[in-house]
């Protein structure tokens, strides 16, 4: 048996202080904008009306936030292993009591945040079907203190929206682990599981109820996916190693629920895949010289209204040992 407890505790601060300007439309059938440029007349560019009190000519509602936070645990965790450790069982707890203050420093509204207590738990199993494979299954849960600030509400960064709220993330994962050593010289190793997993309340970027774009508070990101990786060895001379990784999912954002097209949530990236070689020479002349590449490519994800396109990446390198305080090392990624 296996115990483990303890406390943490943590207080954020933070201030904003913003003026946030709605152009006028913009009429392009027109050669002249006057409403326009009397917008831009308002605002000299020292930024004077950042200064305290602020120009007359400065029409547009201002922003100034003071955020406080708070957040106090305690938790305890036990892992129990029994049957010549062929069976390991994993149980954990975690008590929260947030707190804190929202103060709208123009207006002198001040708000408590939610401060009502909750708990999070964790568990798991572990059991050895061989020497060799390891199944195992695990149940988390967490929670993220509220971030600071609003959301938007017109345009990007006005902070005229709803406050954050905490969030809390779900998992469930199964898996297989193995690692087998075929002879001195050969061995193999990897794991496969799959997994879903979902959180609550997320600050992210999307779309504003003017239509705009700008910080929303999702109510529910979801993602399911397996993922593997495979790795091998091989002593012979010097050591070689390969690793193999493979990744496949798939996610969505609540407001999209029932519709006939999905959006991945915010930079998840529903395929990816590596490899990676490596040479090291162990003995002889050569020895402490090594070299090796890899090969990574991913899918395209989501950035708010835009998707973002990573190209392959390919890398190479070799190095030397010189001795216990030099290493030289040269890489060429492409």
């Amino acid at each position: 048996m296996d115990s483990t407890q303890g406390v943490d505790g943590s207080t954020i601060k933070s201030f904003a202080d913003q003026s946030i300007t709605i152009m006028p439309s913009v009429d392009t059938r027109i050669g002249v904008t006057p409403d326009n440029s009397a917008s831009f007349a308002q605002f000299p560019n020292d930024d004077a009306y950042f200064i305290r009190p602020r120009p007359s000519t400065v029409g547009e509602p201002a922003t100034r936030d003071r955020t406080k936070i708070t957040q106090a645990s305690y938790y305890f965790q036990e892992n129990v292993s029994f049957w010549k450790d062929r069976v390991i069982l994993v149980g954990g707890l975690r008590w929260f009591k947030p707190g804190g203050t929202n103060e709208n420093v123009v207006t002198n509204n001040v708000t408590n945040r939610p401060d009502a207590g909750f708990r999070t738990h964790k568990y798991g199993i572990v059991f050895k079907v061989l020497p060799t494979v390891s199944v195992y299954y695990t149940d988390a849960q967490n929670v993220f203190p509220a971030a600071a600030g609003p959301t938007d509400l017109v345009i990007q960064s006005d902070q005229r929206g709803e406050a954050f709220k905490a969030s809390e993330g779900k998992l469930k994962e199964a898996g297989v682990k193995f690692d087998y050593k075929h002879s001195e010289r050969l061995s193999f190793y990897g794991s496969a599981a799959a997994f879903k997993m979902e959180q609550t309340n997320i600050r992210t970027f999307g779309t504003l109820p003017s239509g705009n774009q700008g910080l929303i508070q999702s109510a529910k990101d979801s993602a399911q996916a397996w993922e593997t990786d495979l790795g091998a060895q091989l002593k012979s001379g010097g050591r070689t190693d390969l690793i193999l990784t493979y990744f496949d999912g798939d996610s969505a954002i609540a407001a999209d629920a029932g519709k006939a097209y999905v959006r991945q949530a915010h930079h998840f990236v529903p395929q990816k895949f590596s490899i990676f070689g490596k040479y090291t020479a162990t003995s002889g002349s050569l020895k402490g010289l090594r070299f090796g590449a890899g090969f990574e490519h991913e899918a395209d994800k989501r950035n708010g209204a835009t998707m973002i396109v990573r190209p392959p990446l390919a890398d190479a390198f070799i190095g030397y040992t010189v001795n216990n305080r030099w290493d030289l090392q040269r890489t060429s990624t492409i």
